[in-house]
């Protein structure tokens, strides 16, 4: 997800609102075609409403009758007059709503949002723990592998109701992390759930660019119910700043209750020594964080 994804969205949203916009004209149209007469007394209302040589009395006079003859009109030919269908009820296509006196983002905005940003990722293909091959595990291990799938499966059964909603995977490259991230995504996408899957290379490029203001706000990142961060460790610093933009990120979801899933191949000490104690602290908090050590050695090599 990037800027390119945020200009894509507001750009079908503005052509779903024109979509709607152009259909209602059409209808109403064909509605004062149908009954001219009553496209006549709209005109003849409009008229008087701009008339500047009546007075405010007189005004409000002929306004009253020509409304009561409108009214009259459509009673008599039980006429509808067609509305304005959006996608979004709430915010008419527009990606916003209010907020008391601001403006927040729509719900339809941030399922976009991830439509489109999950869209691009390889874990479309819809993998899920029925996918789950034993077999590919040396018989030392397979106890505790075949341990952490029914673990996995009870996370996901149960979510978003679960002790500890915040997951972090752990294990040598190739031991399968990313095969159960993805599982974990397809599965909860399936409950109808909004997650994000997403590369810590690609997350630490969008931090990056938020933090030099070439991405407006993050929020799509922060209030997704699910953010799932895969390789965690494998990306590039830019001078730490990503580093305190993925702290905000991380505590903000913490204040919001908002879980989060990573897989890393570091242990929780080179995670501090890389990203901070503050960022440490978030990811394996007791409290709310089951950590899941992945057995064995790369399965790619076999």
């Amino acid at each position: 997800m990037d800027i390119n994804i945020i200009n894509k969205v507001e750009n079908k949203l503005q052509n779903n609102r024109f979509k709607a916009e152009l259909k209602y004209k059409s209808q109403l149209d064909e509605l004062y075609s149908k009954y001219p007469l009553l496209f006549d007394l709209e005109n003849k209302k409009r008229f008087i409403a701009s008339d500047i040589k009546l007075s405010k009395n007189e005004k409000n006079l002929k306004l009253k009758e020509i409304e009561n003859e409108i009214n009259s009109f459509i009673n008599d030919n039980h006429i509808v007059f067609p509305e304005k269908k959006y996608n979004c009820s709430k915010c008419s296509d527009t990606g916003y709503i209010k907020n008391g006196n601001k403006k927040a983002r729509c719900n339809c905005f941030y399922k976009m949002i991830i439509d489109e940003s999950t869209s691009e990722q390889s874990c479309q293909k819809i993998l899920t723990l029925k996918c789950f091959d034993e077999t590919l595990f040396s018989s030392d291990i397979k106890a505790q592998i075949l341990q952490i799938r029914s673990f996995i499966e009870k996370y996901i059964e149960k979510f978003p109701d679960v002790k500890y909603p915040n997951l972090v995977l752990n294990g040598n490259t190739g031991t399968g992390k990313t095969f159960l991230l993805t599982c974990i995504y397809n599965e909860l996408k399936q409950k109808g759930l909004g997650v994000i899957y997403i590369t810590a290379g690609k997350l630490f490029d969008i931090l990056r660019k938020y933090a030099l203001n070439e991405i407006n706000d993050i929020d799509v990142l922060i209030n997704c119910d699910m953010l799932i961060i895969d390789d965690l460790g494998t990306e590039p610093l830019f001078n730490n700043i990503t580093v305190e933009y993925m702290f905000l990120l991380f505590n903000e979801r913490k204040t919001n209750n908002k879980p989060i899933c990573i897989s890393t191949n570091l242990t929780p000490d080179e995670i501090k020594s890389r990203y901070t104690e503050r960022i440490a602290s978030r990811l394996f908090d007791k409290t709310s964080t089951s950590i899941i050590k992945i057995p064995g050695n790369d399965l790619r090599l076999r």
